[in-house]
């Protein structure tokens, strides 16, 4: 007598409930049909909440007053709203509080798989619908993009609130390399650098590295480590998303390292700190 395998059973039970094809070609190993699906391409109670997605408000859909705004804009304005968790990292705001990212054309036309002018597009119809606003420093510095919160009321008119015009951000005229410098936390630069007799801290050790890492030089470690000690880490990392910016448009004339010394000293010398 042969035995009957219960676990295939309770398999062949588990695909008719899904839907599956059960068929396998007589005579011949089993294969896979067209219609079978893995396993570990479902959802599990415990994957739902550890898989990370880019999320776009309700609002954007059901707001009477976004309609018309079409899924280029929608979509890169999830990307430009995930960001907000790294700016708020590396302490990116402005004298106000506000959040700002550095987010190049190039870099979302990367991450949207979209062409440079398609995402130009994008940028200014969230600009128009008031979901985005952009701050130019001007000289090479790159903008400020500010994600701005959707309406949630239709009544609502598209725009900000009059008291968020009031403190909107606006770039001075007649001193534009002292843009960086108004940030309350950059009033004393010499107060943000670390005495050599003082001891590095395990996060700006970890910093230090993290240059080399993203620079592929190690060899210039120390010179890292004295740009830690006196940079504010917000510049710094300005100072590694312009040169990824460049590395992505293929204007690397040197190295990444070579173009990030050249950045972080200009930098550093615009706040009087010596490096």
């Amino acid at each position: 007598m042969v035995k009957k395998d219960n676990s295939l059973d309770k398999q062949n039970g588990t695909r008719k409930k899904l839907g599956l094809s059960l068929k396998t070609t007589s005579g011949s190993p089993k294969k896979k049909s067209s219609s079978y699906i893995s396993p570990d391409r479902f959802y599990t109670a415990q994957e739902e909440v550890t898989i990370r997605f880019y999320q776009v408000p309700k609002s954007l859909f059901k707001n009477p007053i976004y309609k018309g705004l079409s899924l280029g804009p929608k979509l890169m304005y999830s990307v430009l709203r995930d960001r907000l968790d790294l700016s708020i990292k590396n302490d990116w705001k402005d004298e106000n509080g506000y959040i700002y990212l550095i987010f190049s054309v190039e870099e979302l036309s990367n991450i949207l798989d979209a062409g440079v002018r398609s995402v130009i597009r994008y940028k200014k119809t969230l600009i128009n619908y008031k979901l985005i606003y952009e701050k130019r420093l001007g000289q090479g510095k790159p903008n400020w993009i500010y994600v701005l919160k959707p309406e949630l009321n239709q009544k609502c008119q598209i725009g900000i609130s009059r008291d968020a015009n009031k403190t909107l951000p606006e770039v001075p005229k007649g001193h534009p390399t002292n843009t960086y410098v108004n940030h309350t936390n950059l009033n004393n630069v010499k107060e943000n650098a670390i005495s050599k007799k003082k001891k590095r801290t395990p996060e700006k050790e970890s910093l230090a590295k993290e240059i080399g890492l993203q620079m592929e030089d190690d060899h210039s470690l120390g010179f890292y480590r004295n740009v830690v000690d006196k940079m504010p880490e917000n510049i710094i990392w300005q100072a590694l998303s312009e040169v990824k910016d460049t590395y992505l448009i293929g204007k690397i004339k040197k190295s990444k390292g070579a173009l990030f010394t050249k950045i972080i000293k200009e930098k550093a010398k615009e706040r009087n700190i010596k490096i």
